[in-house]
């Protein structure tokens, strides 16, 4: 049962990120692993518990690394999925310790703050180890009350409201007295701080293409007309796409290829009669110069 509701918790972490988008569950996250961990009395149990639970989270959140791996990273199927899991495996330790951890303040009458702080000093570390991405604050990137608290906390300080409710919902579940749950009132006052931009639902759509260059690709004279024409037939193709609105803007975000608007008289023409056929405009990168002829990295509309 200790493993199941910590898998529960795995899962419903997995869910508030794309594709899911399920933000609204991020309160109750944490919720199954916090109540098996009341439950659990073997230390080795939670941290076998929450080691798996995070093997799963990562293996799912992640899942794309070992098909990078295969593609770009030289690695056959098999090693590709073999590093995932070694990736899951070490990051797991992160949910480990939190199980061992939360296990033990559970109990305390200060259990809020307590696991809050501990799931927040974890995610901290996970900074300097050189993997601060997916958490759990995140989830709120479009929650106008808790967003109060990025401007001056950053993703910490919305990770640490989050794992105080999930504690606090815990809590109430295991019918704890009611005052534990004070520790929760000081977040009242989120209402007081100002308010944060939340992100608008697109009004309209945009045509992006990561274009796929080999790194060792010859670009002889030839090479480089072929690609920029196939770059910008694919382009037309996408913002011409029948019975769909035309694209507000066609967006080239990366440019791994030697075309240069400024000095290539040829380029220059493809790419504007490319804006001009879509009626839509190009926005790409190039090297654009100084006076003193210095590159500067450049975009152009």
């Amino acid at each position: 049962m200790t493993i199941l509701s910590c898998l529960l918790t795995a899962v419903i972490s997995a869910l508030l990120f794309p594709p899911f988008n399920l933000a609204a569950l991020v309160p109750a996250a944490l919720v199954p692993m916090l109540w098996a961990m009341h439950r659990e009395a073997s230390m080795r149990r939670r941290i076998l518990a929450g080691w798996l639970a995070g093997c799963v989270y990562w293996m799912v959140v992640c899942h794309w690394i070992g098909a990078v791996l295969d593609a770009y990273g030289g690695l056959s199927g098999p090693l590709s999925l073999l590093a995932l899991v070694l990736f899951a495996a070490v990051k797991a330790l992160h949910w480990a310790g939190f199980a061992w951890g939360a296990g033990l303040l559970i109990r305390r009458p200060w259990a809020i703050p307590g696991i809050a702080a501990l799931w927040t000093g974890l995610e901290r570390t996970q900074g300097p180890l050189g993997f601060a991405w997916l958490m759990l604050g995140n989830a709120g990137i479009e929650m106008a009350l808790p967003l109060r608290l990025a401007p001056v906390f950053g993703v910490y300080g919305l990770s640490f409201l989050f794992a105080a409710l999930a504690t606090g919902l815990t809590l109430m579940a295991l019918r704890r007295p009611r005052k534990e749950l004070l520790w929760l009132a000081p977040f009242a006052g989120l209402a007081l701080l100002p308010a944060v931009e939340v992100a608008q639902p697109a009004a309209q759509e945009a045509v992006s293409m990561q274009m796929n260059v080999a790194g060792d690709t010859r670009w002889t004279p030839e090479e480089k007309e072929r690609a920029a024409r196939q770059f910008s037939l694919l382009s037309l193709e996408s913002a011409l796409r029948p019975g769909l609105k035309t694209p507000a803007l066609m967006l080239w975000p990366e440019v791994p290829a030697p075309f240069y608007y400024y000095d290539d008289p040829a380029f220059r023409q493809l790419v504007t009669e490319t804006a001009r056929l879509a009626s839509t405009p190009l926005l790409f990168g190039t090297i654009a110069y100084t006076p003193e002829r210095q590159p500067l990295n450049s975009a152009v509309l």
